[in-house]
């Protein structure tokens, strides 16, 4: 049985909590790093026998309280939440030097697909990138694309009038790569428990591509509901989220960007966005 020590720095996040259950599924010990060890999600992963610990990621000495004693960390560095860009870069090279610190031999970072200069989200990643190459560390770097999960986040799909409706700040014909947050913990965890093979790569994560009015057709056609594309105008976003518009405007470009066949070799088949609607989007919708 696999005893050694993986800290997932982000584990109660979106994807961090599905790559923390996943490893102690197969095993490891897992320690949690989060904000708020008291929320639903640290309270779920202490059930299931993660340790968790809080730590403020822009202090640089509980960083390395956090992490020391680690295996192995995984660092999932929360997008545009913290002084943009800076903060983010900050917490994610604090991170790195905490490993670098404790002498980790794997360091896996979540980054994004094709890490874009000059655009905010994605600048901190590149900054980051570069500091875990100047450290040395053991490291794997994942790539993964825009989350399908997001339908139930950031973007809900909601159900008006009995049909669901889309809203994204995309047009229809926009293509996007596409990823379900689960397919992601599978790679986490098939790199961790395969260190030699994947360390010193970087891994495009992309699980599907379909464009927007493909995607609103698929979940009428599974759920058996109408459903209706929105598209959400920039310029409202940009009141309340001005930092996330650069980013949005440059997946609207569409398009192929990544290695399409890389996460079936990690995990098999991964979740096609039809099967993600099926067993992920439809029952909430149903509820």
């Amino acid at each position: 049985m696999n005893n050694r020590l993986v800290t997932v720095v982000g584990a109660t996040g979106t994807h961090g909590r599905g790559i923390a259950k996943l490893l102690l599924k197969s095993g490891w010990r897992v320690r949690g790093v989060c904000r708020n060890v008291g929320n639903d999600n640290a309270s779920a992963l202490k059930a299931l026998g993660a340790e968790l610990v809080s730590a403020d990621l822009d202090n640089r000495n509980a960083v390395n309280d956090a992490i020391k004693g680690s295996d192995a960390v995984v660092s999932i560095i929360a997008s545009l939440q913290n002084h943009h860009d800076i903060g983010q870069a900050t917490q994610g090279i604090h991170v790195a030097e905490a490993a670098a610190l404790a002498e980790v031999k794997h360091f896996v970072y979540s980054a994004v697909l094709n890490p874009t200069p000059g655009i905010m989200g994605h600048g901190s990643k590149l900054a980051i990138i570069e500091r875990i190459h100047e450290l040395g560390l053991p490291a794997t770097v994942l790539k993964p694309c825009f989350f399908m999960d997001n339908l139930l986040t950031h973007f809900p799909v909601q159900m008006q009038n009995g049909a669901a409706v889309v809203a994204l700040p995309f047009p229809p014909e926009t293509t996007l790569q596409l990823i379900a947050v689960d397919d992601i913990a599978r790679a986490a965890a098939t790199v961790l428990n395969a260190p030699d093979q994947y360390i010193g790569k970087s891994l495009d994560l992309i699980g599907d591509q379909r464009t927007i009015q493909q995607m609103v057709d698929i979940i009428g056609k599974v759920t058996g509901k109408p459903a209706v594309a929105a598209t959400i105008p920039l310029a409202a976003l940009a009141q309340g989220w001005p930092q996330g518009v650069p980013m949005l405007k440059l997946l609207t470009k569409g398009g192929q960007h990544g290695d399409t066949a890389m996460l079936g070799k990690l995990i098999g088949k991964p979740t096609d966005f039809a099967a993600w609607v099926r067993e992920t989007l439809a029952p909430k919708l149903n509820n």
